[in-house]
């Protein structure tokens, strides 16, 4: 055996080709054992280059994983799939009596719970196996019980159930002749790995590490052959994860793991860091440093983007992509991006919980449409939203609902599709389902594109494993194929030249980059989360010699250092969030000096990226404008105004309106408003304006009215919950605190005006400005007075907010008082209050102290102010308080997180 070994920094896809043509060993006799398949590309692209376009210099390769199967092969012994090992192995768990102790039951009978399980235990028995056991797993595992103390308690009963899990599971596979390659091993002998090898001169093993005991058998068994191709560093002690080869380690220190004082000084000197506050930002910064490489001559394929986060690494394809930037990503999209996946996760959604809101939904999404066979069913769909909102209908359990009478007569398109929906769901096996889909996305087929080709694919990829698992588990044959179809992704085109690489930190083992770009540098992202050792602990895979955490975590540093090391330039970014989600750069950003780490440069900015400021009034930013002067307002316009301009446009101007629905959650605004008309009505039934004295029978009828109001008003299908009796009772409690407080309040000689209360009122102000608007509620003082009431279901606002300390935050009271003011100028105001209904009590915020008459000119001129500069600048303006933006329903219009 032969072993040359190079230094991280150096490309060893370029020594590699130089060793291979001065080996002068032919093509044909020579093997390559390559890390991926991707490095094999990068070898294949450069022995191209340099043999002119010729391919008489590639050799065979094959990677570490795929050399084992090759072994196998030479049993001639039938080998079970991913898939059907998996199945093996369900079965095998359902029929070991007790599995629910390690495995709970309930996660075992869904498919996504199943297939997790039983990936895990195969895993581990195929480490177990790799690592040189001898005899059955079974037999192997009983050997670990504990005749004395245990390690923990029931550790032997754990034991003993995977002991009879791997019984049952070998069982099945000689049964069926059908068997899980990671049990063929112990069969494997020397014969059989010359026999695999004998037609090779010499065999490339490239940068072995962590290998298992068997594939350390494989390459000791063909020694004569081996030139091992190895990397490492003299920085750090990676022993750990290199021990075989075995070589003499003099340049490092096998006694401590620690970095060596000045070791990492010429690495720092090409990397350079940035902390991010969200991910958008992560993401502009990329696309930056993406920008200015291109600008400095280094070519697209030379750059590489480590994909450590999914959802980040899609969002950056997404934007090269729209700016014509040449992208390969890996990994591929996720298929939950697709609409028809989408589409089909709303079936399973309505059918299995009955939602209205879902099967408006369905109904809305283009693919219904075109399933039906139709143009348009927008004005139809909101007709038929208006009525199921109108009805409070939060479950509709099935089409024969009398809401959908008009509609089913006048297109019965809709519901014959929603019956093939239904029939959909229902299928009972495999075949049914996969007639099912075949019929739908038959009908989706008159726009042929590559996306549905390859989506089309992934389907019937997923319908055929449904067919390997429907027998052993329990779930509907859609939900399983929707739990299947989550997990694929759809492979996008891509090349390893002329593109930016978006790849796995797996797939970059062995190749150079000019530029590394690694985001998301975080705790939780990398190292990425720990394997789950719920079958078999940490320290009990130590004792067996089987690789652990440490491990793990040592083999993805060494990766990473590789890496960066053989790179010209890096950039390394962590995200620092406010809310807490990633906080914490990854620990091995202190192994490279992060306090002495050159800093990103913060003006980077990429075209697509305004240059100036963030805020509002950048006149950068394409912002509506208005064309004639506005001269009515109602409070909610001017709290929009103060606000946000531009959302004042979307509603008023254009006149789009927020998308009604019916909330699954409790909005104390609903609850408010309904205790807010529940008192109105009793009081103006009642006649509470010309009552200042309370007799016992009068009171108790205004108790038997409130009861009979809260039931009226409180339908069973108000709230979409099963704790409705719960909250119909929290409500008749604080409407009868409310009660009880006002009749005090009756008795001590107030007048509860219900006669002025919720009528249309107006007032001119500046002589140019028309305000408009209900008062909530108004009281009358002993002294003849009168105050102004606002009720208030959530936080009090402060007495502050409704001063000029504070630019008027708050304008409600005050809007409420000029509209009294004006139309009732003989009247005195007492106060201005807010009715905290939660605690029935009334807050009195402006007039105990203060003139009310001088805080309303006060205030009064402050909003002639605001609207005049409303209509004078012509230009509508963004919110410059994020909060605002923060429940608004029209961002996906106004567009301001982009900004």
């Amino acid at each position: 055996m032969i072993v040359k070994e190079f230094d991280f920094s150096e490309d060893l896809i370029n020594r590699l080709s130089a060793l291979i043509i001065e080996s002068r060993i032919p093509p044909e006799k020579m093997l390559i054992i390559a890390p991926s398949k991707r490095f094999f590309q990068y070898l294949a692209d450069r022995l191209f280059e340099i043999n002119h376009g010729k391919s008489k210099l590639i050799p065979d390769y094959i990677t570490s994983d795929e050399l084992v199967f090759g072994i196998l092969s030479n049993l001639t012994i039938p080998m079970a799939g991913e898939s059907e090992q998996l199945r093996i192995m369900i079965k095998a768990i359902n029929q070991t009596q007790g599995y629910e102790k390690i495995i709970p039951r309930n996660s075992f009978e869904r498919y996504s719970g199943a297939v997790i399980s039983a990936k895990k235990i195969i895993k581990l028995f195929g480490e177990i196996l790799k690592n040189k056991v001898t005899g059955s797993v079974s037999e192997f595992l009983k050997s670990l019980k504990k005749k004395d103390s245990e390690p923990y308690p029931g550790f032997n009963e754990h034991i003993d159930i995977l002991a009879r899990i791997s019984m049952y599971y070998e069982k099945l596979q000689k049964e069926e002749s059908n068997y899980d390659p990671s049990f063929l091993i112990p069969r494997i002998t020397k014969r059989e790995i010359e026999e695999f090898f004998k037609k090779y001169r010499q065999i490339l093993l490239i940068s072995p590490t962590a290998l298992t005991e068997f594939e350390k058998d494989i390459y000791s068994a063909v020694e004569s052959k081996l030139l091992v191709i190895t990397q490492d560093c003299n920085e750090y002690d990676f022993t750990s994860i290199r021990d075989w080869p075995k070589l003499d380690r003099k340049n490092t220190n096998p006694s401590s793991k620690a970095i060596k004082e000045s070791g990492f000084e010429n690495t720092r000197e090409k990397i350079y860091y940035s902390e991010e506050p969200s991910l958008l930002y992560e993401a502009s910064k990329v696309l930056s440093i993406v920008q200015k490489e291109l600008n400095a001559g280094v070519k697209p394929h030379e750059i590489l983007v480590l994909n450590l986060d999914s959802m980040l690494a899609e969002i950056l394809y997404d934007s090269l992509q729209s700016y014509n930037i040449p992208v390969n990503l890996s990994q591929g999209i996720n298929i939950k991006r697709e609409p028809l996946y989408q589409f089909f996760a709303s079936i399973a959604d309505y059918f299995s919980d009955f939602k209205s809101s879902t099967l408006i939904k369905i109904l809305k999404n283009p693919i219904f449409t075109e399933i039906a066979g139709m143009k348009n069913l927008s004005a139809e769909v909101e007709a038929l939203n208006k009525r199921i909102i109108a009805n409070n209908l939060h479950l509709i359990y099935n089409l024969e609902n009398e809401v959908f009478n008009d509609i089913f007569t006048r297109i019965p398109e809709i519901k014959n599709s929603l019956e093939e929906l239904k029939q959909l769901y229902n299928s009972e096996n495999s075949q049914k389902l996969y007639r099912n889909l075949n019929r739908i996305i038959t009908k989706l087929g008159k726009k042929r594109s590559y996306e549905l080709n390859v989506f089309r694919d992934a389907v019937e990829e997923s319908v055929f494993e449904v067919t390997i698992f429907e027998s052993e588990i329990k779930d509907k044959p859609y939900n399983i194929f929707l739990s299947i179809l989550t997990s694929k992704r759809l492979p996008q085109i891509g090349s390893i030249k002329g593109e930016i690489q978006i790849l796995g930190l797996l797939e970059t083992r062995g190749i150079s980059f000019k530029t590394v770009i690694i985001p998301s540098f975080n705790e939780s992202v990398f190292p990425s989360p720990s394997q789950d050792y719920r079958f078999f602990n940490s320290s009990l895979r130590r004792s067996i010699g089987l690789p652990g955490l440490y491990q793990q975590e040592e083999l993805e540093f060494f990766y990473l250092k590789r890496l960066i090391d053989s790179s010209e330039k890096s950039y390394i970014l962590s995200l620092i969030s406010n809310d807490g989600s990633y906080d914490i750069p990854s620990r091995y950003i202190y192994l490279f000096g992060h306090e002495s780490l050159k800093k990103i440069d913060n003006e980077y900015k990429f075209p697509a990226f305004n240059k100036g400021s963030k805020t509002t009034g950048d006149s950068s930013f394409d912002t509506p404008e208005m064309k004639t002067t506005v001269d009515r307002f109602s409070r909610l316009d001017i709290d929009r105004i103060k606000k946000c301009h531009t959302r004042y446009y979307i509603e008023k101007i254009l006149n789009i309106s927020e998308e009604r629905s019916l909330s699954e959650e409790i909005d104390a605004s609903v609850i408010g408003t309904l205790i807010h008309s529940i008192f109105y009505e009793l009081y103006t039934k009642a006649g509470m304006s010309g009552v200042n004295q309370i007799s016992k029978e009068f009171e108790n009828q205004l108790g038997k009215n409130l009861e009979e109001l809260i039931d009226s008003y409180i339908r069973e299908t108000l709230f979409f919950t099963e704790e409705i009796n719960l909250i119909k009772e929290i409500i008749r409690k604080t409407c009868l605190n409310i009660l009880n407080h006002d009749l005090h309040r009756v008795k001590r000689g107030f007048t509860i005006c219900s006669d002025l209360s919720e009528k249309e009122l107006t007032a001119k102000i500046g002589n140019k400005y028309l305000l408009k608007g209900r008062i909530d509620r108004i009281d009358k003082t002993p002294d003849g007075e009168f105050i102004i009431i606002d009720y208030k279901t959530g936080s009090i606002p402060t007495k502050k907010s409704h001063t000029e300390d504070e630019n008027f935050k708050e304008i409600q009271l005050g809007v409420y008082g000029l509209l009294f003011r004006e139309k009732y100028p003989e009247r005195s105001i007492s106060s201005l209050a807010y009715y905290d209904i939660k605690q029935a009590e009334l807050i009195h915020l402006i007039g105990k102290e203060e003139s009310i008459d001088a805080y309303l000119d006060n205030f009064e001129k402050h909003l002639i102010n605001l609207l005049e500069n409303f209509n004078e600048s012509g230009k509508l303006l963004l919110a410059e308080d994020p909060e605002s933006c923060k429940y608004c329903p029209f961002t996906s219009i106004c567009r301001v997180i982009e900004i």
